[in-house]
């Protein structure tokens, strides 16, 4: 009989956070918890490893695992706000975002992500400031980073990611 392996998902917790951001690379977990993306500072930072973290059971308690590194250990009250939110699907203390890469996976994990947090949103700061790089000739295009076999940019139902961040794509 198979079965499933809990989702394990990486944490940096900020005291007094602005907000969740759930992101899909793990280079950009590792930016955003060591303070190198400095509009990230004011944020909790999730690593819920790509495409795992579109499961459905990264929101059952029993198939979530939660790992706090580089940061304390959440504060017990808001740990507890946080865990209610994400397991009975209540209201989070805070804003929880995403943040993915500017390839077909990573808006297609952002629209399995909808389906899992309706709540979510995309994090406005970073895409802004990846489309600006991309607006000044910065970055690659898709073919050049051996993206091209994961097929046409899907629609995530967000109008914002589709009127800001795909066009440029």
């Amino acid at each position: 009989q198979w079965l499933a392996r809990p989702v394990l998902i990486e944490g940096t917790y900020r005291h007094g956070c602005d907000g969740v951001l759930i992101v899909e690379n793990m280079d950009t977990f590792v930016a955003a918890s060591t303070g190198q993306i400095k509009s990230a500072e004011n944020l909790t930072i999730l690593y819920a490893q790509g495409f795992k973290g579109t499961t459905s059971r990264i929101r059952t308690q029993s198939m979530a695992r939660f790992y706090w590194s580089d940061s304390p250990f959440p504060d017990p009250q808001w740990l507890f706000q946080f865990q209610r939110a994400w397991f009975s699907r209540s209201e989070f203390p805070v804003p929880i975002y995403y943040f993915g890469d500017l390839d077909p996976a990573g808006l297609t994990i952002y629209r399995h992500m909808r389906q899992i947090f309706p709540e979510i949103r995309p994090w406005k700061t970073g895409y802004e400031g990846l489309v600006e790089a991309l607006k000044r000739g910065d970055g690659h295009p898709m073919s050049f980073a051996d993206k091209s076999e994961q097929g046409l940019l899907p629609e995530t139902g967000c109008p914002w990611i589709e009127s800001h961040v795909t066009p440029v794509m």
